[in-house]
């Protein structure tokens, strides 16, 4: 249910923290958006990325792989926005 809005809002903006996410796919719950983070980054359709900062930050995108499938839903996106 949750992963096509996952990968557009990802793809959306290039690269997004959790909490980012989070804000933008409305409905979602942490511990749902974390699931699906690690199904994805799995199927190397999201890219996690770790900055060895302090305190660490983290920060999502879509793979080559994760982009050809945004590119391929995007029409299907686009209709059933028009036929609401």
């Amino acid at each position: 249910k949750w992963t096509i809005s996952v990968i557009t809002t990802i793809g959306n903006f290039n690269r997004l923290r959790f909490n980012n996410i989070l804000s933008r796919v409305k409905g979602i719950t942490g511990k749902t958006l974390a699931e699906r983070l690690k199904e994805l980054e799995r199927l190397k359709l999201v890219k996690r990325i770790l900055y060895k900062e302090i305190p660490p930050r983290v920060e999502y995108e879509l793979t080559p792989k994760g982009e050809k499938l945004m590119k391929a839903i995007a029409p299907l996106i686009k209709w059933a926005a028009s036929n609401e």
